[in-house]
């Protein structure tokens, strides 16, 4: 249960998830937090980080991979981003959700009471030169080999760092480590209370106001939604220049 690379200021400040309104709607109507482990992401790095082999002079390999057990979710720090809704808003009518580190792992907390060597671990990602995450995996892999009391911090922490071609997405990365074996197809879901979790929801600019009315009526009618719903207006047309002589 653990906060890293956040600042106790930064555990308050509000992080964003661009993604599908059905998946929203799914959070509300399971009042599940879904996250799902490392290999089924984009960056091949990801799994490079989480699954070390160690080879000794005496021919013997050790392998400490948390690939199986650890899993995760993206946020992002990036208030407004155009490369975010383009890339996790292809259809044009996806939305932006807002919380906090703090909210989140709070509602982690009181999920993972029933699996108490389960545990949750929040952290802000580091972009760095791909030869600098070589070295710091190999010395995050060194840790988890030599540290009985502190791997699964550690195993979060190598989740981590990604190259600086990624680093417009400014993420913040939820992670569960599931050592209750409640995943399925490496998929886990966690309890929660959508409610605490999710402050407001954001539409995406190139969306008809259509489905805006739409998403407000049925999360504030049909599934009791207090918070704030909105369109984003990145993409909203300005008006023509109009200069005084």
């Amino acid at each position: 249960m653990t906060f890293i690379n956040l600042t106790t200021a930064e555990r308050l400040k509000p992080i964003y998830r661009y993604t599908d309104f059905g998946r929203v709607v799914q959070m509300f109507q399971k009042r599940e937090m879904v996250l799902v482990r490392p290999e089924k992401w984009d960056d091949p790095f990801e799994n490079y980080l989480v699954d070390p082999e160690f080879r000794y002079a005496t021919g013997g390999i050790l392998r400490l991979s948390y690939r199986h057990v650890i899993h995760g979710a993206c946020w992002s720090k990036k208030y407004v981003s155009d490369a975010m809704w383009r890339i996790y808003s292809p259809d044009k009518i996806s939305v932006r959700i807002k919380s906090t580190p703090e909210v989140i792992g709070q509602c982690l907390e009181d999920g993972l009471v029933r699996y108490p060597r389960s545990s949750w671990h929040i952290g802000k990602v580091k972009y760095l030169r791909q030869g600098e995450i070589i070295k710091m995996a190999n010395d995050l892999a060194n840790q988890i080999l030599n540290s009985d009391d502190k791997r699964e911090t550690v195993a979060a922490k190598s989740a981590l760092f990604k190259r600086n071609s990624f680093s417009h997405e400014q993420e913040v990365r939820v992670f569960v480590i599931d050592r209750h074996l409640k995943s399925k197809n490496g998929i886990i879901k966690i309890k929660i209370d959508p409610h605490k979790i999710i402050q407001n929801i954001m539409v995406d600019s190139r969306a008809p106001d259509e489905w805006l009315d739409v998403y407000s009526t049925f999360m504030k009618k049909e599934l009791g939604f207090k918070g704030k719903i909105s369109k984003s207006t990145l993409y909203r047309p300005v008006d023509r220049l109009i200069i005084e002589k």
